[in-house]
């Protein structure tokens, strides 16, 4: 099934999910995307575009985006929650 046919209503109700809105990307800081990025975005967007499956498409976009999210949070310490022991370093 094509990605586009999913949506978060139908999941919600196949899965027996409740939804519950939430602001929470308001606190997370925007970074500026990198020059490497920007242009490898800017090179490959028609080709990407012109892939024949929606997940070929979207994997070709997401992949680079993905790369540099793990490039941006490498070395930094993430605590599960608040007074829970684990605590994971992100590694590259």
């Amino acid at each position: 099934m094509p990605y586009s046919h999913f949506g978060l209503a139908e999941l919600a109700k196949q899965f027996l999910l409740e939804v519950k809105d939430a602001v929470w990307l308001e606190a997370v800081p925007r970074i500026e995307p990198s020059i490497l990025l920007k242009t490898w975005l800017s090179q490959n967007v028609a080709f990407a575009v012109a892939q024949s499956t929606e997940k070929a498409r979207s994997e070709f976009m997401t992949a680079p985006i993905l790369a540099e999210v793990r490039q941006y949070f490498a070395g930094r310490v993430f605590n599960q929650r608040e007074g829970q022991p684990y605590e994971r370093i992100w590694e590259l």
